[in-house]
Protein backbone atom coordinates (compact mmCIF):
# COMPACT_ATOMS: atom_id res chain seq x y z
CA UNK A 1 0.00 0.00 0.00
CA UNK A 2 2.85 2.41 0.80
CA UNK A 3 4.65 1.94 -2.10
CA UNK A 4 1.75 2.91 -4.40
CA UNK A 5 0.89 5.59 -2.84
CA UNK A 6 4.51 6.78 -2.90
CA UNK A 7 4.57 5.70 -7.06
CA UNK A 8 1.49 7.73 -7.12
CA UNK A 9 2.44 11.20 -5.51
CA UNK A 10 5.41 10.78 -7.84
CA UNK A 11 3.84 10.17 -10.82
CA UNK A 12 1.17 13.02 -9.89
CA UNK A 13 3.95 15.51 -9.40
CA UNK A 14 5.55 14.58 -12.60
CA UNK A 15 2.22 15.02 -14.21
CA UNK A 16 2.21 18.54 -12.42
CA UNK A 17 5.26 19.74 -13.64
CA UNK A 18 5.13 18.73 -16.77
CA UNK A 19 1.30 20.38 -17.15
CA UNK A 20 2.29 23.57 -16.02
CA UNK A 21 6.11 23.90 -18.58
CA UNK A 22 3.52 23.06 -21.28
CA UNK A 23 0.81 26.06 -19.70
CA UNK A 24 3.34 28.64 -18.52
CA UNK A 25 5.24 28.44 -21.71
CA UNK A 26 8.19 29.91 -20.50
CA UNK A 27 11.20 31.40 -22.87
CA UNK A 28 12.42 27.97 -24.47
CA UNK A 29 9.65 26.19 -23.15
CA UNK A 30 9.51 24.05 -26.30
CA UNK A 31 13.23 22.86 -26.36
CA UNK A 32 12.75 22.28 -22.70
CA UNK A 33 9.66 19.46 -23.57
CA UNK A 34 11.80 18.18 -26.75
CA UNK A 35 14.83 17.05 -24.46
CA UNK A 36 12.45 16.39 -21.55
CA UNK A 37 10.42 13.68 -23.57
CA UNK A 38 13.58 12.51 -25.32
CA UNK A 39 15.09 11.64 -21.54
CA UNK A 40 11.44 10.22 -21.06
CA UNK A 41 12.90 7.63 -23.52
CA UNK A 42 16.60 7.23 -22.92
CA UNK A 43 16.73 7.08 -19.07
CA UNK A 44 14.74 3.62 -18.76
CA UNK A 45 16.67 2.30 -20.93
CA UNK A 46 20.16 3.19 -18.61
CA UNK A 47 21.36 1.40 -16.14
CA UNK A 48 20.86 2.57 -12.95
CA UNK A 49 23.90 4.12 -12.32
CA UNK A 50 23.99 6.08 -15.87
CA UNK A 51 20.50 7.07 -15.06
CA UNK A 52 21.72 9.98 -12.47
CA UNK A 53 24.70 10.89 -14.28
CA UNK A 54 22.12 11.43 -17.64
CA UNK A 55 19.89 13.46 -15.80
CA UNK A 56 22.60 15.48 -14.07
CA UNK A 57 24.72 15.87 -17.70
CA UNK A 58 21.30 17.05 -19.23
CA UNK A 59 20.38 19.10 -16.09
CA UNK A 60 24.03 21.01 -16.26
CA UNK A 61 23.91 21.34 -20.27
CA UNK A 62 20.63 22.65 -20.66
CA UNK A 63 21.11 25.56 -17.82
CA UNK A 64 24.61 26.21 -19.39
CA UNK A 65 22.83 26.50 -23.25
CA UNK A 66 20.03 28.98 -21.51
CA UNK A 67 22.94 30.72 -20.29
CA UNK A 68 24.65 31.15 -22.85
CA UNK A 69 21.41 32.20 -25.00
CA UNK A 70 20.41 35.10 -22.46
CA UNK A 71 24.13 36.38 -23.22
CA UNK A 72 23.92 35.99 -26.96
CA UNK A 73 20.25 37.70 -27.09
CA UNK A 74 21.30 40.70 -24.79
CA UNK A 75 17.93 39.76 -22.51
CA UNK A 76 16.70 41.67 -19.62
CA UNK A 77 17.06 40.99 -15.74
CA UNK A 78 13.12 40.02 -15.99
CA UNK A 79 13.48 37.70 -19.04
CA UNK A 80 16.95 35.99 -17.67
CA UNK A 81 14.25 35.26 -14.79
CA UNK A 82 12.17 33.48 -16.85
CA UNK A 83 14.96 31.58 -18.07
CA UNK A 84 15.51 30.61 -14.74
CA UNK A 85 12.20 29.54 -13.86
CA UNK A 86 12.13 27.41 -16.68
CA UNK A 87 14.95 25.68 -15.92
CA UNK A 88 13.84 24.66 -12.51
CA UNK A 89 10.72 23.02 -13.96
CA UNK A 90 13.18 21.46 -16.42
CA UNK A 91 15.50 20.46 -13.22
CA UNK A 92 12.10 19.45 -11.23
CA UNK A 93 10.96 17.29 -13.97
CA UNK A 94 13.80 15.19 -14.86
CA UNK A 95 14.45 15.02 -11.07
CA UNK A 96 11.69 13.48 -10.57
CA UNK A 97 11.39 11.19 -13.29
CA UNK A 98 14.48 10.10 -12.12
CA UNK A 99 13.32 8.89 -8.91
CA UNK A 100 10.41 7.65 -10.29
CA UNK A 101 12.69 5.24 -12.26
CA UNK A 102 14.71 4.36 -9.78
CA UNK A 103 11.55 3.80 -6.85
CA UNK A 104 10.23 1.14 -9.69
CA UNK A 105 13.58 -0.53 -10.65
CA UNK A 106 14.43 -0.44 -6.63
CA UNK A 107 10.96 -2.43 -6.82
CA UNK A 108 11.44 -4.73 -9.59
CA UNK A 109 15.00 -5.93 -7.90
CA UNK A 110 13.36 -6.31 -4.67
CA UNK A 111 10.35 -8.97 -6.32
CA UNK A 112 13.12 -10.39 -8.69
CA UNK A 113 14.95 -11.52 -4.84
CA UNK A 114 12.02 -12.53 -3.17
CA UNK A 115 10.59 -14.42 -6.00
CA UNK A 116 14.33 -16.26 -6.32
CA UNK A 117 14.15 -17.06 -2.34
CA UNK A 118 10.29 -18.08 -2.74
CA UNK A 119 11.66 -20.88 -5.85
CA UNK A 120 14.72 -21.92 -3.36
CA UNK A 121 11.68 -22.32 -0.62
CA UNK A 122 9.55 -24.14 -2.75
CA UNK A 123 10.03 -27.57 -2.63
CA UNK A 124 7.57 -29.02 -5.30
CA UNK A 125 7.24 -28.02 -9.10
CA UNK A 126 3.95 -28.52 -10.45
CA UNK A 127 3.90 -31.77 -12.16
CA UNK A 128 5.17 -33.04 -8.84
CA UNK A 129 8.65 -33.20 -9.19
CA UNK A 130 11.43 -32.13 -6.68
CA UNK A 131 12.39 -28.37 -7.19
CA UNK A 132 16.03 -27.81 -8.18
CA UNK A 133 16.62 -26.64 -4.62
CA UNK A 134 15.29 -29.13 -2.86
CA UNK A 135 16.67 -32.44 -5.08
CA UNK A 136 19.82 -30.66 -4.29
CA UNK A 137 19.49 -30.26 -0.82
CA UNK A 138 18.03 -33.86 -0.32
CA UNK A 139 21.21 -35.36 -3.02
CA UNK A 140 23.57 -33.83 -0.19
CA UNK A 141 21.83 -35.42 2.61
CA UNK A 142 21.65 -39.14 0.73
CA UNK A 143 25.79 -38.26 -0.27
CA UNK A 144 26.63 -37.84 3.30
CA UNK A 145 23.77 -41.14 4.92
CA UNK A 146 25.68 -43.30 1.40
CA UNK A 147 29.02 -42.72 2.95
CA UNK A 148 28.57 -43.47 6.18
CA UNK A 149 26.25 -46.87 5.41
CA UNK A 150 28.28 -47.87 2.37
CA UNK A 151 25.45 -47.97 -0.40
CA UNK A 152 25.34 -46.89 -3.45
CA UNK A 153 23.33 -44.22 -5.41
CA UNK A 154 23.36 -43.19 -9.24
CA UNK A 155 22.57 -40.11 -11.35
CA UNK A 156 20.51 -40.46 -14.58
CA UNK A 157 19.85 -37.39 -16.90
CA UNK A 158 17.31 -37.75 -19.44
CA UNK A 159 18.09 -35.26 -22.11
CA UNK A 160 14.81 -34.36 -24.22
CA UNK A 161 15.89 -34.29 -28.09
CA UNK A 162 12.70 -34.12 -29.82
CA UNK A 163 13.69 -31.25 -32.21
CA UNK A 164 9.57 -29.20 -32.08
CA UNK A 165 10.24 -26.90 -29.32
CA UNK A 166 6.50 -26.17 -29.71
CA UNK A 167 6.14 -29.63 -28.45
CA UNK A 168 9.15 -29.43 -26.31
CA UNK A 169 7.49 -28.66 -23.28
CA UNK A 170 4.77 -30.68 -23.41
CA UNK A 171 6.54 -33.65 -23.67
CA UNK A 172 8.55 -33.15 -20.99
CA UNK A 173 6.11 -32.71 -18.88
CA UNK A 174 4.41 -36.18 -19.97
CA UNK A 175 8.08 -37.43 -19.71
CA UNK A 176 8.17 -36.14 -16.29
CA UNK A 177 4.79 -37.36 -14.91
CA UNK A 178 6.29 -40.99 -16.63
CA UNK A 179 8.84 -41.08 -14.60
CA UNK A 180 7.15 -40.56 -11.44
CA UNK A 181 5.42 -43.38 -11.80
CA UNK A 182 8.30 -45.21 -12.55
CA UNK A 183 10.59 -44.56 -10.03
CA UNK A 184 9.68 -45.83 -6.14
CA UNK A 185 7.65 -43.27 -4.70
CA UNK A 186 9.14 -41.28 -1.61
CA UNK A 187 12.35 -42.84 -2.14
CA UNK A 188 13.93 -41.69 -5.29
CA UNK A 189 14.35 -38.10 -6.36
CA UNK A 190 13.39 -36.41 -9.70
CA UNK A 191 13.70 -32.90 -10.71
CA UNK A 192 14.04 -30.91 -14.23
CA UNK A 193 15.40 -28.13 -15.96
CA UNK A 194 14.50 -27.04 -19.37
CA UNK A 195 15.03 -30.39 -21.64
CA UNK A 196 16.64 -32.81 -18.96
CA UNK A 197 14.92 -34.68 -15.95
CA UNK A 198 17.25 -35.44 -13.06
CA UNK A 199 16.49 -38.97 -11.56
CA UNK A 200 18.66 -40.10 -8.53
CA UNK A 201 18.06 -43.55 -7.41
CA UNK A 202 18.66 -44.84 -4.03
CA UNK A 203 20.28 -47.71 -2.53
CA UNK A 204 20.40 -49.70 -6.22
CA UNK A 205 22.74 -51.13 -8.41
CA UNK A 206 22.82 -51.29 -12.68
CA UNK A 207 20.62 -54.37 -12.43
CA UNK A 208 17.66 -52.25 -10.58
CA UNK A 209 19.06 -48.93 -13.38
CA UNK A 210 17.98 -50.73 -15.99
CA UNK A 211 14.70 -52.09 -14.34
CA UNK A 212 13.69 -48.47 -13.98
CA UNK A 213 14.86 -47.28 -17.06
CA UNK A 214 13.42 -50.08 -18.75
CA UNK A 215 9.76 -49.08 -17.22
CA UNK A 216 10.05 -45.39 -18.15
CA UNK A 217 10.55 -46.39 -21.80
CA UNK A 218 7.64 -48.66 -21.70
CA UNK A 219 5.46 -46.43 -19.60
CA UNK A 220 6.44 -43.68 -22.19
CA UNK A 221 5.78 -45.38 -25.44
CA UNK A 222 2.48 -46.27 -23.98
CA UNK A 223 1.88 -42.53 -23.07
CA UNK A 224 3.18 -41.38 -26.63
CA UNK A 225 3.55 -44.13 -28.76
CA UNK A 226 7.19 -43.40 -30.05
CA UNK A 227 9.13 -46.23 -32.22
CA UNK A 228 12.76 -44.18 -30.84
CA UNK A 229 12.49 -42.76 -27.32
CA UNK A 230 12.79 -38.86 -27.44
CA UNK A 231 15.40 -38.56 -24.90
CA UNK A 232 19.12 -39.70 -24.24
CA UNK A 233 20.10 -41.31 -21.82
CA UNK A 234 23.60 -40.59 -19.46
CA UNK A 235 24.38 -42.66 -16.00
CA UNK A 236 26.79 -42.09 -13.45
CA UNK A 237 27.52 -43.09 -10.05
CA UNK A 238 26.45 -40.53 -7.19
CA UNK A 239 30.15 -40.34 -5.46
CA UNK A 240 30.33 -36.33 -5.20
CA UNK A 241 28.21 -33.55 -5.43
CA UNK A 242 30.08 -31.64 -8.63
CA UNK A 243 27.70 -34.03 -10.59
CA UNK A 244 24.53 -31.25 -9.70
CA UNK A 245 26.83 -27.99 -9.66
CA UNK A 246 25.37 -26.94 -12.93
CA UNK A 247 21.59 -27.90 -11.76
CA UNK A 248 22.53 -25.86 -8.39
CA UNK A 249 24.07 -22.92 -10.64
CA UNK A 250 20.82 -22.78 -12.34
CA UNK A 251 18.63 -22.78 -9.35
CA UNK A 252 20.64 -19.70 -7.73
CA UNK A 253 20.58 -17.72 -10.26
Amino acid sequence: MQKNVVIGILTFLLIVIGCATFMIKFPFYYESMVVGFISLIVIPLLRKRTMFLYTITIIILYGVYLTVRSFIDLETTDIQLLYTYNHLLFTAFLLMYWILLTYLKRMGYENERLAAELKKLQRFYPSGILSNNEFYIQSDWLLRSMKRDKKQAWFIRLNIIYENKRVQHNLQSTIEEVVLRSIRDKFDLVTSKPNEIFIMLKDTNEDGIKIVLDRIRSNAKEKLNFIEPPYEVSIHEFTNMELLNDLNRDEST
